[in-house]
């Protein structure tokens, strides 16, 4: 295979294992994730989540 066509397996499988990692969390914290990889602002996903702004900021300080 071509170096392109490599790297694309090589990203799909990484994707693959970062989906299956996310799907194993608990529900709250899989859509925090979720919706921060979907560009949400950090108010948006505190009003969609029904959480106060501070857990969302204090998830992604924590690096998740």
């Amino acid at each position: 295979p071509s170096h392109n066509q490599s790297q694309n397996l090589e990203n799909k499988e990484l994707l693959d294992c970062l989906y299956q990692a996310i799907h194993q969390l608990n529900k709250v914290d899989r859509s925090l994730i979720l919706l921060h990889l979907d560009e949400a602002s950090y108010q948006e996903i505190a009003q969609i989540l029904d959480l106060h702004i501070h857990r969302i900021l204090r998830f992604i300080e924590l690096g998740f």
